[in-house]
């Protein structure tokens, strides 16, 4: 009998043995007092078992070998298993305060087991994927657990870790006090984080609202997707904005990412000008578009879950790449674009190292990416403003240079022409002096000939591509249909370059056209075109006049002081119109310097005659003190007006030879009045081709037509 209870009491201690050898086996952490408050890392004594089911139970796991960690944090990568950690705890500090933290908000599944006596055990399931009161501390924005152990007590803590995101753990045990004293450092470096990227957003937004540039609206786009995304992932936007709805964690950043390779893609298309520099990067993101758009619905139906995050990872190096080509092939504005993006995707590289367990769990690997979205954001937009002052200095420069082109051209015109005609007086002495030099003299004549042929082939050329700078500073066709109402423009010069020019701008609610008729044509009316335009420029874009005879007057007073002919008989103007559309009053304002605005309302054509004097025009002592005169009208369903020069009606032609007059233009305006501006502009070329058969132009022709019903 005493055998039987000997043998009995032994297969007791083997089993009791063999149950405790996983708990001996481990080493307990020892939580010593600290006089610096620091956090104290207790994952160098913690054991991990991976249940690759994720279907055991917590009796049932308790029974599992586990594996000793040895390392300062926890980091398992992207993993679909379930991991179990274990720790056991002796508390030496007289402190009761300590509490584990993980800093990392986003753990889908996280549940926390802590040994209160031998049979019984504390229990708090949480996550990511559970409302934000299931953690029970709200002391940071991660995982606080409070650490209920008095001085010289023993524990043993469980933790249960799974879900979609990076199973990285990086444990702490930090006393309340320090805990606090973190989390307002952390909501201080947050604060002026966010704080920078809320900044970046308001300023460059109200430059698109003033520009209407889409890059800007673009980048602004981008800014509010970082925004959502880095609020998401530190735990803001879930504790302060939505904490009982946590399935929007588990959307808002996948989301967010297929709208940013659209947005970034849509960027660098209109940024890097690819269009142009590199057409296959070109094409290239307009397929990631399109993957982007399914990316999200793939990733919103959960058929393929990191969708998004797989195509972003793979769309961010094509930027680099991209800005770098594109800066080799000659568009400057991308320096700043390739600094940005190389500071971005060395900071997403770090924190994705990180999360895949290839780099330590530190505040370097935590926040290089926040750092390097600033700085990318900051960047970006001084590549904006960088972009915009080239294009300044490029126009600037080709303006100074059609200048130097034609001052040269006209120099040595004047000279050629002098020094032809002296030789050809003193020939033509010769040749009655001396028959016998005839021959000779007539050779002469053939070679200056020849090189006066071969000078003016050189100044024509010379005017094409003043004909091409020209042709850049007046408005081109897709700006005009952004700005104005359904319209036709009939522009035809004589020469090759022209006196006639036109101009529009919309700021705010109001469209500005403004036609104009410079004195002579070719050359001298080109350049007056372009005093026209930048005297306008400054009048309108940079002083904010409004008013179209404010507008007038004041070009009546800048004129001559461009053109240095104060106190002088030179009375080198324009004739010109100027129409101002307001859609938020649906009013039409004009004004003109002896050029006419023809409208038709209610099917009637109406001639409101300009003022009888020109922009730097003669006036008689009647009307030297007098300014132009402003007409306002409101606009009716079914509004339409003309601007135009004076070339189409006096253009000679018809059976007789005579001009096409006033009289005959209003009427053949007027039977266009019902057709669109497509069939009228067809309408008015067949007329003109038809009346100049076998006559030449004489002048610049200039038709402006504008259907502006209610706006």
């Amino acid at each position: 009998m005493n055998q039987l209870r000997t043998r009995v009491f032994i297969i007791k201690w083997v089993l009791l043995l063999a149950v405790m050898s996983p708990l001996e086996a481990q080493d307990i952490f020892v939580i010593k007092s600290q006089k610096t408050r620091q956090s104290l890392f207790p994952a160098f004594n913690a054991e991990y078992f991976e249940d690759k089911t994720g279907k055991l139970s917590f009796e049932q796991v308790q029974q599992q070998h586990f594996i000793p960690n040895r390392a300062s944090s926890l980091n398992f990568g992207y993993s679909s298993s379930t991991f179990w950690i274990r720790l056991q705890l002796q508390n030496a500090s007289a402190a009761n305060d300590w509490r584990f933290l993980s800093f990392i908000p986003y753990h889908n599944y996280l549940d926390y087991w802590q040994q209160t006596s031998p049979n019984t055990w504390k229990h708090i399931q949480t996550g990511w994927m559970y409302p934000f009161a299931s953690r029970g501390n709200f002391e940071h924005v991660g995982f606080a657990f409070p650490l209920d152990l008095p001085q010289g007590s023993i524990t043993t803590i469980y933790f249960k870790l799974s879900g979609y995101d990076p199973l990285t753990f990086p444990l702490e045990l930090i006393q309340k006090q320090s805990l606090d004293l973190r989390f307002q450092l952390e909501n201080l470096y947050y604060g002026i984080y966010f704080g920078i990227l809320a900044v970046m957003l308001l300023y460059n937004l109200f430059i698109y609202v003033t520009l209407r540039d889409r890059n800007y609206l673009y980048y602004v786009a981008y800014i509010l997707c970082l925004l959502i995304i880095f609020s998401s992932s530190t735990g803001y936007l879930f504790r302060y904005i939505h904490p009982d709805l946590p399935l929007i964690n588990l959307y808002s950043s996948r989301i967010t990412m297929g709208v940013i390779v659209i947005m970034t893609s849509l960027f660098a298309i209109h940024f890097l000008e690819l269009k142009k520099y590199i057409l296959w990067f070109y094409k290239l993101f307009l397929i990631d578009i399109g993957l982007a758009v399914l990316a999200i619905i793939v990733t919103g139906t959960e058929l393929y879950s990191s969708a998004t995050n797989d195509l972003l990872s793979i769309h961010s190096p094509l930027l680099l790449l991209a800005g770098i080509l594109a800066w080799r092939r000659g568009n400057q504005s991308a320096r700043y674009y390739v600094l940005a993006w190389s500071i971005f995707i060395i900071g997403a590289t770090t924190i994705t190292l990180r999360n895949m367990g290839l780099l330590p769990i530190n505040a370097f690997t935590t926040h290089t990416v926040e750092i390097g979205s600033a700085l990318e954001i900051i960047l970006l937009s001084l590549a904006l403003a960088d972009k915009y002052r080239i294009l300044r200095i490029e126009k600037e420069k080709a303006t100074y240079e059609a200048l130097i082109i034609q001052q040269k051209a006209n120099e040595e015109l004047e000279g050629k022409v002098k020094e032809r005609t002296l030789e050809l007086s003193e020939s033509n002495t010769e040749l009655r002096q001396i028959n016998e030099e005839l021959d000779a003299t007539l050779h002469t004549v053939r070679l200056q000939k020849n090189e006066i042929e071969e000078q003016n082939i050189q100044i024509n050329d010379s005017i094409h591509y003043a004909q091409r700078i020209q042709q850049a500073i007046l408005p081109l066709e897709h700006r005009m249909k952004e700005i104005l109402p359904p319209h036709f423009l009939l522009y035809r010069p004589r020469d090759i370059v022209s006196g006639d020019f036109y101009w529009a701008e919309k700021l705010g609610d109001k469209a500005f056209l403004i036609v104009g008729d410079c004195t002579g044509h070719g050359v001298p009316g080109a350049f007056m075109t372009m005093l026209g335009i930048q005297a306008i420029n400054q009048i309108v874009l940079q002083k904010g006049v409004e008013a179209p005879h404010q507008i007038l007057n004041l070009l009546d007073e800048m004129l001559p002081s461009l053109l240095k002919s104060e106190n002088t008989s030179v009375n080198d103007g324009m004739d010109i119109a100027v129409v101002v559309l307001d859609t938020q009053q649906q009013t039409l304002s004009f004004a003109g310097a002896k050029s006419p605005l023809l409208m038709i309302q209610e099917g009637h054509l109406v001639e409101i005659k300009g003022n009888n004097f020109a922009i730097n025009g003669f006036r008689s002592k009647s009307s030297l003190d007098e300014s132009y005169t402003l007409h306002s009208f409101p606009l009716s369903t079914n509004t339409q007006f003309f601007l135009s020069t004076d070339g189409f009606q006096d253009q000679f032609g018809g059976d007789r030879g005579r001009k096409f007059m006033k009289r005959r233009f209003k009427n053949l305006l007027s039977t266009l009045a019902p057709h669109s501006v497509e069939t009228q502009q067809l309408m008015l070329e067949n007329e003109l081709d038809s009346w100049m058969d076998g006559y030449r132009q004489l002048d610049d022709i200039l038709v402006l037509g504008i259907k502006a019903s209610l706006l």
